[in-house]
């Protein structure tokens, strides 16, 4: 069981006593439109916003991010409104804004490698105690874009297909949302197969409406039918629906979102910071906030710039009093908003009313649970598992050759196998650490001894590196050119499409769903001689 407040402690401070509306100044309307990054609580009770996103360097330890979310609560009873939704990205892997003193979940791609919807329901549910254990009553998350090669998301994808993404995430947000913390499905239409990161630019969707519908659409479809309380757009152009960024755009919001899909929740922008929506012809922050507040959106998110959330909340004020949008579109809104903080602000307590809120956190369920996911999230894609990985086990006390890219994953194998000869290379090396690489890879194939290669969850094509091992390893995997055992572990899905059949192949490629540190450690166990679950589909 899970310790919890009780409810005669959580009510005595469950959260703001709501005021009726006409009570509101406009300004105070406007910045429920808003949910902000922040330096910070001044900042925040300056702004007077909806609610706030938490980042690492609001978050250094557990008891310090406890100590920030009562005082954000103590703030909100004492010069706010209402309260505060208290946000932050916890997907689990690489997006984890606060890693210390709470369970490592892989990434999103190992849990969906499991195909078990009760896994992801578990999972969602164990990080959902530990968040609102925290105070935080919003996750970011879960991401329903569906993966492939190029995306950007990398691991951050729970599948490839509408269906697996749509099963897998809609139990997830069940879990979640059983503890009381707020679901946001992202990134609303899907970045589908655009491979232009949106903090950066704007991706570009070229399907048809109808691919989108029986593709990228099926996951939001689930989880609007299965009560999914949030759901964030994304700065993606979908020629086919409209020109622009669908965080923008009515036909999307209004049409798709709330008419077709029928979502009455709160629809949030990704940050209007970002590129994807900052390169709409150079249009400043308050038009474009404007702009998605219009087509539909409830709430802006502004992460940087306290200039920019106050000049988009001035703007929204603006608006209202010069009639561009009437009193009524804006109640509607923070009705919308006020109806959301009920169901999901009541549940969090102070850290001296609940003095036993860090039970919940790295509950040993948790741990064997996060260590069974790793487990499955590693997939044997190609080659003859039993021949290599029996290689490897019987080599397992002589030093291998082992080829990593920087960083943890280099000191945790450092740390780990200390007799192993290690080179690890650079995302973006120069043209001689590039040759260095190519003739490691060779002289290695040559020697006999068994060579692991590790390719990092940001490789791609277009990167240097990731072209050298491309090519070093494909141009062997058909031939008997080496007399090495080489295994090619990916921290993703799909490490590289040979143009031959993949059982033909001479090396080994297995897919890490994760690029956490506990997936390393559950590829170590396999090597030691267990068998891999094999990639099904």
């Amino acid at each position: 069981m899970f310790a919890a407040t009780s409810p005669a402690r959580s009510s005595e401070i469950s959260r703001v006593e709501a005021r009726p509306l006409s009570e509101w100044s406009v300004e105070e309307k406007a910045g429920q439109l808003l949910m902000v990054g922040f330096r910070s609580v001044e900042q925040v009770k300056r702004i007077r916003p909806s609610g706030v996103i938490l980042f690492a360097w609001n978050m250094p330890s557990v008891e310090k991010t406890k100590k920030l979310t009562v005082e954000l609560e103590l703030l909100a009873k004492r010069d706010l409104r209402d309260g505060l939704f208290i946000a932050t990205d916890h997907e689990g892997g690489e997006v984890l804004r606060l890693r210390k003193g709470l369970t490592g979940f892989p990434d999103a791609a190992a849990v969906g490698a499991t195909g078990d919807e009760f896994t992801a329901f578990r999972v969602g549910k164990a990080m959902g105690h530990e968040l609102a254990a925290l105070g935080i009553n919003m996750n970011l998350a879960p991401v329903l874009d569906l993966g492939n090669a190029r995306s950007f998301l990398r691991n951050r994808v729970w599948g490839n297909t509408g269906g697996d993404v749509a099963r897998l995430t809609t139990a997830y947000i069940r879990g979640l949302q059983s503890a009381r913390v707020l679901a946001v499905a992202k990134h609303f239409p899907g970045h589908g197969g655009s491979a232009e990161d949106s903090h950066f630019g704007l991706p570009r969707v070229t399907k048809p409406f109808e691919d989108l519908w029986r593709q990228d659409l099926e996951p939001f479809r689930q989880a609007v039918k299965e009560g999914v309380q949030a759901v964030m757009t994304a700065h993606v152009e979908v020629p086919a629906i409209d020109r622009g960024p669908a965080s923008l755009s009515p036909k999307f919001v209004t049409g798709i979102l709330r008419q077709t899909l029928g979502f009455e929740g709160l629809v949030l922008t990704d940050d209007v910071e970002m590129g994807g929506a900052t390169g709409v012809r150079g249009t400043p922050a308050e038009e474009l906030a404007l702009r998605a507040l219009r087509a539909g959106t409830d709430i802006v998110m502004v992460v940087w710039s306290e200039d920019k959330q106050r000049k988009i909340r001035d703007r929204i004020v603006q608006a209202v009093r010069d009639g561009e949008v009437t009193s009524q579109w804006l109640d509607e809104k923070v009705e919308r908003i006020l109806k959301a903080k009920a169901s999901y602000l009541a549940a969090v307590g102070s850290e001296e009313r609940n003095p036993y809120w860090q039970e919940n956190l790295r509950r040993s369920e948790n741990l064997k649970l996060a260590a069974e996911v790793s487990r499955r999230g590693v997939v044997w894609m190609a080659g003859s598992q039993s021949e290599l990985i029996g290689a490897f086990s019987k080599a397992w006390e002589r030093p291998w050759q082992v080829v990593l890219p920087e960083g943890r994953t280099t000191r945790y194998w450092q740390e780990t196998r200390r007799t192993d000869e290690v080179f690890s290379y650079r995302r973006n090396p120069t043209s001689v650490a590039l040759e260095s690489l190519r003739r490691t890879l060779r002289d290695a194939k040559k020697s006999g001894e068994p060579l692991l290669v590790v390719t990092g969850p940001r490789s791609s094509a277009a990167e240097a590196s990731f072209r050298v091992i491309r090519e070093e390893l494909g141009r062997s995997s058909l031939s008997a050119e080496t007399s090495a055992p080489v295994l090619w572990v990916h921290q993703g899905a799909k490490p590289v499409e040979f143009r031959r059949d993949p059982a033909s192949l001479r090396i080994g490629i297995v897919g890490l769903h994760s690029a956490s540190i506990a997936s390393l450690m559950a590829l170590s166990e396999f090597l030691r001689g267990e068998t891999l679950q094999t990639m099904s589909r």
